[in-house]
């Protein structure tokens, strides 16, 4: 299960649809990655995930989001930003280019099917929801 539109992904700037665009190019990148490499599971690693939000609540902490001077919903119980995107569009659709395997936790498939030369999981599943 992978989660679209979800913390830090909201904007008061501009488009949500641009976001969730390229969070479509990153999960499709995702989906490929696990199909090529036979993978069962993906997880966030913890330190990935931890130095992400670091970054974000760093990037967010001088911004109008947080000091604007008046009591935000964005601001969590602990005075984190969840809510919104600190920086321009394009920055967030450059890091959702390509999954980062790397900073996930990985398990390999097991009890799958090899695949067939030639044939991928799109057109498997394309073959199924036809047969239906």
């Amino acid at each position: 299960m992978f989660f679209l539109v979800g913390p830090n992904t909201g904007l008061g700037h501009t488009s949500m649809v641009y976001m969730i665009e390229s969070q479509l190019n990153y999960l499709v990148d995702a989906i490929r990655t696990v199909d090529q490499h036979r993978i069962g599971t993906v997880e966030v690693r913890e330190d990935a995930q931890n130095d992400y939000n670091r970054t974000l609540q760093h990037a967010l902490g001088s911004s109008v989001w947080n000091t604007g001077g008046c009591a935000s919903w964005y601001l969590d119980k602990h005075g984190n930003n969840t809510t919104v995107w600190p920086g321009f569009t394009f920055e967030f659709r450059n890091i959702t280019k390509e999954f980062d395997l790397e900073a996930y936790r990985s398990v390999a498939a097991v009890d799958l099917p090899a695949p067939v030369p030639g044939q991928t999981a799109e057109t498997e599943l394309t073959r199924e929801v036809a047969a239906q």
